[in-house]
């Protein structure tokens, strides 16, 4: 069992070794009117909403690969994101 890793902890491994690398991608209200529209379609809620919100601006920005271990939710909000989910 792996050790937990403290809130307090989380945030100073954060601040050294991700921000600095990263660019910070906000969503207009067009934005959320599309997010939200998607979700009730494909009948999606509670925690795979926030794999939506993530898919919609991974989609947006254009990136070129997704890693994560829930590839079948951020499929269901998104599958045009499909082709660049990679599962470990």
């Amino acid at each position: 069992m792996s050790p937990k890793v403290t809130p307090g902890v989380a945030c100073k491994l954060i601040r050294e070794n991700i921000i600095e690398d990263f660019e910070i991608i906000t969503y207009r209200k067009n934005d959320y009117i599309s997010i939200i529209q998607s979700l009730v379609e494909n009948q999606i809620s509670g925690g795979a909403s926030y794999d939506g919100l993530i898919a919609y601006v991974l989609y947006k920005v254009k990136v070129n690969k997704i890693l994560t271990l829930n590839r079948n939710d951020f499929i269901r909000v998104k599958p045009e994101v499909s082709d660049i989910i990679i599962e470990p």
